[in-house]
Formats: structure tokens, C-alpha cells, sequence
């Protein structure tokens, strides 16, 4: 029972986000990837720590994501930016990106049309989406629509 108990303790652990006006602190993902090598393909970085390669590459960052988190006694976290926002039904907006951004609708409609999509999709409260970094997507509120967006 105190292995299950262990497990149990540790994905609580891991799982766990912390949340601030501004900042999110939490198990870095898969959709991390681009803006980690974005950070870290930087020479004077890995010249100042012991495990960061350079150049630093995609297949790095998706290497350190799928074992963030494995050993026993490690955690570890990254620290995202989020903005809070309302979009009033009106004409489409155009948002450009420089790191990928995670948005969260909270409430309302609306309709994306994504980097590479031929077609706009409807979304609703309760659903996100993700967007590239260095990209740009099409938005259009359906009706009042409040949204969190994590970038960074």
C-alpha cells in the first residue's frame, strides 16, 4: 500500500498547477516544445548550465517534456504568462503569435480558423485550442466571448 500511496502522492504533485493574476506554474507538455527550443537554442545558456546542448533542437525539447517528471525526487515545472480578455461579436480579428498560446474559452461562442486549416471551427465554453508560435489565426465571437489565454 505505500507504493500505491507513493504513486498516488507523486502525479498529485505533478499534476498540481499554481496560478497568479499573471503566471501559471505547471508540469510542462507536449505543446511546450516550440517555445522551449525557442528559450534554450541559445548559445550563452547552455554555455552557463551542464545539461542544455546547443544548438538545441525540437526532438531535445520533446525528449526532456516526455522524461520531465520521471525520477524520483524531481520536479519539475515551467512557468507559462496568461492574459484574460473579452471579445465582442463584431467583424473577424487576425492575432499574430511569437510563442505558442493555449486559449481557454470560458464563456461563448466563437469561430477559429487555425494556421493551416481550410475552414473556420465553431468552439464553445468549456473547450480550447492551440496555437502555433510565429503564426497567426482568425477569431470571430459568435456572441460575448471571455477567454484566458496561456503564452509563453
Amino acid at each position: 500500500m505505500a507504493v500505491l500511496d507513493h504513486a498516488i502522492a507523486k502525479s498529485v504533485l505533478v499534476d498540481r498547477r499554481r496560478t497568479t493574476e499573471r503566471l501559471v506554474l505547471r508540469a510542462p507538455q507536449p505543446s511546450d516544445a516550440e517555445a522551449i527550443v525557442a528559450l534554450l537554442n541559445e548559445r550563452r545558456i547552455a554555455e552557463n548550465t551542464v545539461r542544455i546542448p546547443h544548438p538545441y533542437s525540437l526532438a531535445d525539447a520533446q525528449a526532456f517534456i516526455a522524461s520531465a517528471n520521471t525520477n524520483e525526487g524531481e520536479t519539475v515545472f515551467v512557468i507559462t504568462r496568461k492574459s484574460v480578455g473579452v471579445i465582442l461579436p463584431a467583424q473577424k480579428l487576425t492575432f499574430d503569435t511569437a510563442a505558442p498560446e493555449k486559449m481557454e474559452l470560458v464563456a461563448g461562442r466563437c469561430r477559429v480558423k487555425l494556421p493551416g486549416a481550410n475552414a473556420a471551427r465553431e468552439f464553445a465554453a468549456g473547450q480550447s485550442f492551440d496555437v502555433p508560435g510565429q503564426s497567426s489565426f482568425e477569431i470571430e465571437a459568435l456572441e460575448p466571448l471571455h477567454y484566458v489565454c496561456h503564452f509563453g
